[in-house]
C-alpha cells in the first residue's frame, strides 16, 4: 500500500506549505468565530463550570454527561480563566488538530499532494470553519473519529501495534464525547475484514484501547453516580427513544446528507460533487488501467461511504420504521475522508486547472463561512440586546423567551454575574401572580420563540392585556466587508433576492411590553 512519493519537492518546502495551511486554518476560524447560539453549548459549558467548582453531580440528560467535552473545557477554563473564549478553546483546538492530522497522516498514507489539497479543502470548508467556534461536541467528535481511522490505516500499512492501540484509544475518546456515536461508527470497522478480505491479530490492540477507555468511563460513573452502567441506561432509555421518533421537527429520511452534499450545498460547497468525481475517476481507472496510481484509495472510499451509510441508514425503530435522526452538524463526522477523496480527484488536473478549481472552491467557501457566522449572530442578536436591556433595568423583572434565558445562563457560567431579574415567559403559563406586576417588562422575540412561547404570547395579546409597546431596533455588528460585497453583488444582479439577502443579514426587531395598568392586567390573570 504505497502512497504517492514526494518526488523532488524538498522537505523544507513541504513544511512551509503545511505551516501555511495550518495558519489559514487558524486565521479563518478566528475571524469567523460564532459563539453563543442557545443550544447544547450552554449545557456543556454549565456542566464544565460545575466540575470546575467541584460539583460532580450527574444528570439524566445525556448532554450533561458528555465528559469528553465537559472535562477538557473545565481544564482549559481552570488554566485560562472562566470566559466564553476559554470555554470554546476545546472545539477550536480540535478543529485545527483535525486539519493537522489529515495533513500529516494523510501525507504518509496518500502522498503530499492529495493530503495537502484535502487538508486545504477541509480547512476552508464552511461547516468545519463554523463549528470551530460553536462550543459544541461536533469538532472533538470529528477529530477523534478521523484520528481513529487514520491511525488504523497507518497500522495496516506498517503492521504497527502502537498505531492500532492509539486508534482504539481515539475510538474510546469518541465514547467519552458521545457514546451512541462511538457504538454506531465502530460498526464500520466491523465490515473491514469482509470488504478487504484480510485479518490481522494485532487488531486486538485496537479493541484493547477502546475497551480501556469505555471501562474508564464506566468506573467514572460508578464513582459519580453509583452506577457503572449509568451512561448506557440514559442512552437506551425507551422514553428518550420515543421522544426522538415522535419529534415532528427532526429529519429521518435516508437521503438527507446527499441533499446537503449535492443540493443545499451552503455547508459544504462543492465537496460533494468533487468527491463524486473522484469516486467515478477511481472506478474508471480500476476497470480501464492495469496499474493503479494509488492503492490506498479503496480504504478512503470505504471510510467515507461506511460512515455515510451508517449515519444515514441505521434503523432506530422498526415500528414505525424510522431511520437514524440526522442534522447538518453530523456531517462533520465524514467530511475529512470526503476532503481527501476530493483531493485525490483534483490531483489529475494540470496546475492551471487545479489552481482554477481551488479558486472556485476557496472564495465562495470563505463567503459561505461568513454567512454561517452571520446567521447565528442574526438569530441571537435580540437575546444579546435583551440581556443588555435587563442589565440597565435591574430594579424590575424582565420576562424573556428561552433563548434569552439561555444567554443569561451562558453569561453566568462564563464568568459574569448572575442577572437575576431575567425570568422566563413560561411563568405566564404556570400562573405566577407576579408576572404582570406594574413596571415589569415582557420582551417578545419572534426570531427565537418556541412554539409553546408563541402560544403563550398569542393568548396574552388576544386578551388585550394593557401593555405599552415599543419597537426596539436590535443592534448588531456591522456586516463584514466580504459580506457587504456579497450582498451588493446579489442584490444588484437579482432584485428578487434582495429582500431575502437582507433578512439573512439583519435581525427582525424584538418588541418590549411594559405593564402599565394593574386593573386591566388583573382581567388577564
Amino acid at each position: 500500500m504505497k502512497g504517492i512519493e514526494t518526488g523532488t519537492v524538498k522537505n523544507s518546502t513541504l513544511l512551509f506549505l503545511g505551516m501555511g495551511i495550518i495558519a489559514i486554518t487558524i486565521f479563518f476560524r478566528i475571524i469567523f468565530y460564532t459563539g453563543f447560539l442557545g443550544s447544547d453549548e450552554v449545557t456543556y459549558t454549565e456542566a464544565a463550570f460545575s466540575v470546575l467548582h467541584g460539583n460532580w453531580t450527574v444528570s439524566s440528560y445525556a448532554g450533561s454527561n458528555r465528559y469528553g467535552i465537559n472535562l477538557p473545557v473545565a481544564v482549559l477554563m481552570s488554566i485560562f480563566g472562566t470566559s466564553e473564549y476559554s470555554a470554546n478553546l476545546w472545539s477550536f483546538l480540535c478543529s485545527v488538530l483535525e486539519v493537522t492530522v489529515v495533513l500529516v497522516l494523510g501525507t504518509r498514507l496518500l502522498g503530499y499532494k492529495i493530503a495537502f489539497i484535502g487538508a486545504l479543502l477541509l480547512a476552508l470548508l464552511p461547516i468545519h470553519v463554523h463549528f470551530a467556534g460553536r462550543l459544541m461536541a461536533d469538532s472533538p467528535l470529528a477529530l477523534f473519529i478521523t484520528l481513529s481511522f487514520l491511525l488504523f490505516w497507518l497500522g495496516e500499512k506498517h503492521d504497527h501495534l502502537i498505531s492500532f492501540l492509539f486508534a482504539g484509544i481515539s475510538a474510546g475518546f469518541v465514547f467519552w464525547v458521545k457514546p451512541i456515536v462511538a457504538i454506531l461508527y465502530i460498526l464500520v470497522f466491523l465490515t473491514y475484514p469482509l470488504i478487504f478480505r484480510r485479518w490481522n491479530f494485532r487488531w486486538i490492540w485496537m479493541v484493547a484501547g477502546f475497551a480501556t477507555f469505555v471501562g474508564a468511563n464506566m468506573i467514572f460513573f460508578w464513582w459519580a453516580a453509583g452506577d457503572p452502567l449509568f451512561v448506557f441506561r440514559v442512552m437506551f432509555n425507551q422514553s428518550s427513544l420515543d421522544k426522538i421518533v415522535g419529534n415532528e421537527d427532526a429529519y429521518f429520511y435516508p437521503s438527507y446528507y446527499l441533499v446537503y452534499l449535492f443540493g443545499k450545498i451552503w455547508h459544504t460547497w462543492l465537496l460533494g460533487p468533487l468527491s463524486l468525481f473522484a469516486l467515478v475517476l477511481w472506478i474508471w481507472k480500476r476497470f480501464t488501467s492495469h496499474h493503479l496510481t494509488n492503492e490506498n484509495i479503496p480504504f478512503l472510499i470505504w471510510w467515507s461511504l461506511g460512515l455515510m451509510c451508517i449515519f444515514s441508514l441505521f434503523i432506530i425503530s422498526w415500528e414505525p420504521l424510522t431511520f437514524i435522526m440526522k442534522q447538518t452538524n453530523y456531517m462533520l463526522i465524514f467530511v475529512a475522508p470526503l476532503s481527501l477523496l476530493a483531493g485525490y480527484g483534483l490531483t489529475i488536473l494540470s496546475n492551471k486547472f487545479l489552481t482554477l478549481m481551488l479558486t472556485i472552491f476557496i472564495l465562495p467557501s470563505i463567503v459561505l463561512a461568513g454567512m454561517e457566522q452571520r446567521l447565528i449572530h442574526v438569530h441571537t442578536a435580540n437575546s444579546l440586546t435583551t440581556y443588555a436591556f435587563a442589565q440597565t433595568h435591574n430594579d424590575t423583572n424582565v420576562f424573556v423567551g428561552t433563548n434569552a434565558k439561555m444567554f443569561a445562563l451562558f453569561k453566568r457560567v462564563t464568568g459574569h454575574a448572575a442577572q437575576k431579574n431575567i425570568r422566563s415567559l413560561d411563568e405566564l403559563k404556570n400562573g405566577k401572580n407576579d408576572v404582570l406586576e406594574l413596571g415589569n417588562y415582557l420582551i417578545f422575540d419572534t426570531q427565537t420563540f418556541t412554539k409553546e412561547e408563541r402560544t403563550i404570547v398569542k393568548e396574552l395579546l388576544d386578551k388585550k392585556s394593557p401593555c405599552l409597546s415599543e419597537e426596539v431596533s436590535t443592534k448588531i455588528k456591522d456586516k463584514p466587508a466580504i459580506l457587504n460585497f456579497f450582498s451588493v453583488g446579489i442584490n444588484s444582479t437579482f432584485d428578487l433576492l434582495a429582500s431575502k439577502t437582507e433578512s439573512l443579514l439583519q435581525p427582525s426587531p424584538a418588541i418590549i411590553y411594559k405593564v402599565s395598568s394593574l386593573d386591566a392586567c388583573s382581567n388577564y390573570q
